[in-house]
């Protein structure tokens, strides 16, 4: 769900894969799941060795809190005895696939973009993380899946609403204003579904945390799995 009232943003888990705790935005029993949540339990089942590289809940796993959701299975997140609908809070197969998309689409965008000029993120000084959604990424748990680059944390740089501010600086400036034109004239647009490439960096990315380990050499094993 949106970031809104109900919506759990933040949440951990124990080493065993337990909810260890969260929060609710506007407190009270939770509803669902916001994006900074969805980043930090799909690292969270990651590290805990409950899913596997492909982000498919392990079935091997005998743990209380994976049930089946129709064909596929899911994670107990919060029984329904302590949710605001009386449902089950569940992270289901379909959503975890749907966010390696997302976060699939993210890395392998900026990594051919990147590979373009000739660069790759270790030789960017700055990473800067647009949007409220940016504002509140668990950089250990995004690292962790593959949707942001393993490099030193201290380069990323969140900005929160950045287009909102600088709507407000080219309106009560004229000098940013001229800026804001300058930049906007030097950009190049590069469509990346006419890059050959692209999709066998989408591909690659479609892996928690990415096909090439080489790419994320500070993320743990996942255990039970070969390095």
């Amino acid at each position: 769900m949106r970031s809104a009232p109900g919506a759990i943003e933040r949440i951990d888990l124990w080493p065993d894969g337990e909810v260890r705790g969260y929060d609710v935005i506007g407190g009270g029993k939770p509803q669902g799941l916001c994006g900074s949540a969805l980043i930090q339990i799909l690292g969270e089942l990651l590290c805990t060795g409950l899913i596997d590289k492909r982000g498919r809940l392990r079935s091997d796993a005998k743990h209380p809190r994976i049930t089946h959701a129709g064909r596929a299975r899911a994670f107990i997140v919060e029984h329904a005895a302590k949710t605001s609908n009386g449902d089950d809070l569940a992270l289901t197969e379909g959503d975890i696939d749907n966010l390696v998309r997302a976060k699939g689409a993210i890395y392998s965008g900026c990594s051919l973009l990147l590979r373009k000029l000739g660069l790759s993120f270790h030789g960017l000084d700055t990473v800067y993380v647009a949007g409220g959604f940016g504002q509140y990424i668990a950089v250990e748990q995004a690292v962790a899946i593959g949707l942001l680059p393993d490099i030193d944390p201290s380069r990323f740089v969140f900005l929160g609403n950045s287009s909102l501010t600088g709507a407000r600086l080219i309106l009560l400036s004229a000098e940013q204003h001229g800026r804001a034109r300058e930049t906007a004239e030097a950009m190049t647009y590069v469509e990346l579904c006419a890059e050959p490439d692209y999709m066998d960096e989408y591909t690659a990315a479609l892996f928690l945390p990415h096909t090439d380990l080489s790419l994320f050499p500070s993320t743990r094993p996942v255990p039970g799995t070969r390095p």
